[in-house]
Formats: structure tokens, sequence, C-alpha cells
């Protein structure tokens, strides 16, 4: 699911993946950001947003039934 900050995307992804019964993952840049209390972001740390959000999709796709929902994308 992708659309600018504030959408409501994590609620949608949630009710999606429950709908289907299947799993979501959440958007690791939002917690990494929380997390850092970064206010101007380099290339840096978008690799290491890329790098986690990958390992988090590869973790959830394995319990995931057909359909796995995600509230960003690497875009």
């Amino acid at each position: 699911v992708v659309g600018p900050e504030s959408t409501g995307k994590s609620t949608l992804t949630k009710q999606l993946a429950e709908s289907f019964a299947t799993g979501y993952v959440a958007e690791y840049a939002r917690s990494y950001f929380n997390e850092h209390s970064i206010d101007d972001y380099t290339l840096y740390d978008l690799e290491i947003i890329y790098r986690e959000q990958l390992k988090l999709e590869a973790g959830a796709i394995t319990h995931a039934k057909q359909i796995l929902f995600t509230d960003t994308a690497l875009i």
C-alpha cells in the first residue's frame, strides 16, 4: 500500500491482512525515525531503512498465506 504520510496506510494494511487472514509488514522507516530522532536524513539512513524493510518482508513472507500486505514500498 503506498501513499502520502498520515493517510491511513498502516490501518488499511492491517485491516486487509485480517480480512484475507494473512500477514502484513509495517513500515520500518517510521520506527527508525522515531528511534533516532532524525530531522534531515541521508542516503546512509535510507540504505539502512531499505535493508531492514527487506528483512522484515522476507521474514513475514514465509508466514503469509498467498498474499503479504506491506504499508510501504521502496520507491
